[in-house]
């Protein structure tokens, strides 16, 4: 059965942690039983017995990233997740991602809508998990298991090493700074994402069905959520948002600006872990 992935991503504000995750919980599809709780890199708690009560307790005490899971990972294809996560060190953002095969009917919802809160939202995304994934893929290895002999392209990836080459594939998805970019079914974009690309742009957007919904955000439809992606009118509205904004570009350019100093972060990583052990 095909799954559904839906990312919301946040300006970060304490206020809002217990009331969007809170919010979250009506909308997941599934009844959480499992959690797995990441403290910090060396203390990671696996599948423990959820309880609500113990994860805000957990959200309070600063932990970064709760894993809510309808059961233990098996090979069944009936695992349904959650993944709530916070970044307050460098990029400043909330992210919200889960994973329901019946998510066009959970964003329905009053609490999905509540979830799009013009104040706080950069960017969300419904869509197809699976064909994000295979888009986005860039192991030859695995391409090969799956792919057999088909042809395929490749470049380099940072380390001088053979990757496939996914920059035609329409239905990728690529991570800069804490923020995703993808031409998904099914788009919200909130005020601070016009500082990448203008609303006014959006809003001559032809491809799709774009709505004004108030002054700080803009939702895009391509197609719907439960079309096949890999129709080939699917994918040419994907081919035609991607090019439409210069969406490569504007990623390259968003992560030179944003990108964290490496050497700094180092220092300050080793700096909080001697703090964490006196």
């Amino acid at each position: 059965m095909r799954k559904f992935s839906c990312l919301l991503i946040y300006k970060y504000r304490s206020e809002i942690v217990p009331v969007f995750f809170k919010n979250a919980l009506h909308v997941l599809g599934f009844r959480p039983l499992y959690m797995d709780v990441f403290i910090d890199e060396n203390n990671i708690l696996y599948d423990i017995e959820f309880n609500e009560s113990e994860v805000f307790s957990f959200l309070d005490k600063g932990v970064t990233t709760v894993v809510l899971k309808n059961q233990l990972y098996d090979e069944s294809g009936n695992n349904h997740w959650f993944r709530f996560s916070i970044d307050k060190t460098y990029y400043n953002v909330i992210r919200l991602q889960w994973l329901d095969e019946r998510l066009d009917f959970l964003i329905d919802s009053s609490y999905f809508q509540s979830l799009l809160n013009p104040n706080f939202l950069i960017c969300g995304y419904c869509y197809d998990h699976d064909d994000v994934f295979l888009e986005s893929n860039t192991d030859i290895r695995y391409y090969m298991s799956k792919n057999n002999s088909s042809p395929y392209a490749t470049t380099k990836n940072q380390f001088g090493d053979d990757i496939i080459d996914v920059s035609k594939n329409w239905g990728r998805s690529e991570s800069a700074c804490g923020l995703e970019f993808l031409a998904a079914p099914l788009m919200w974009f909130g005020k601070s994402f016009f500082e990448i690309i203008p609303k006014g742009d959006f809003l001559k957007f032809e491809s799709g069905i774009v709505k004004n919904n108030n002054d700080e955000m803009i939702s895009i439809t391509l197609f719907d959520l439960v079309d096949l992606p890999m129709k080939h009118e699917n994918r040419r509205k994907q081919e035609n948002f991607w090019l439409s904004f210069d969406l490569k570009n504007k990623i390259e350019s968003y992560r030179k600006s944003h990108s964290i100093d490496l050497e700094k972060w180092i220092k300050d990583l080793t700096v909080l872990n001697r703090t964490k052990k006196k």
